[in-house]
């Protein structure tokens, strides 16, 4: 049977409360989480305190990213079990072991929050997904598949 596999984007290090929040990592989520926003306004958004609704591509984990990640595992975890997903209020890199490796489950099972985040995008709105990659400058892997 085909199959059909997408761009992920992916973190170097996690992002959460006492994580290394590195600035481009956390620009990804933002920009990830606001342009997914924009089609789930009646799924986990909804669960965002309305102060906390409006997040900023600043680069920096704050309270407002902080309760929007929260949201988004809690749904996850009451949409499809805590068996596929986890709510730790954490972003983990994605454990990709090599750069053709498309795997997004953890050694747990459990899946990646990042890479259920860049599925729901890629679904709604494909062009706004590639163009956060252009946007950012995320490269490529390997490099030159985007080319």
């Amino acid at each position: 049977m085909p199959s059909r596999f997408f761009p992920l984007y992916n973190i170097d290090q996690p992002i959460g409360p006492g994580m290394p929040n590195k600035l481009d990592d956390v620009l990804l989520v933002q920009a990830l989480f606001i342009e997914v926003s924009r089609f789930d306004a009646n799924d986990w958004l909804q669960d965002v305190p309305i102060q906390a609704r409006s997040l900023a591509t600043s680069g920096v984990f704050d309270d407002t990213l902080k309760q929007w990640i929260w949201a988004f595992q809690r749904w996850a975890v009451k949409k499809f079990g805590g068996a596929f997903f986890k709510a730790d209020g954490i972003i983990h890199p994605m454990p990709v072991a090599s750069s053709i490796d498309l795997s997004v489950q953890f050694k747990s099972g459990r899946h990646s929050t990042l890479a259920f985040l860049c599925n729901r995008l890629w679904r709604h709105n494909r062009q706004a997904y590639l163009k956060i990659g252009d946007d950012y400058n995320v490269p490529w892997i390997p490099e030159g598949w985007g080319s």
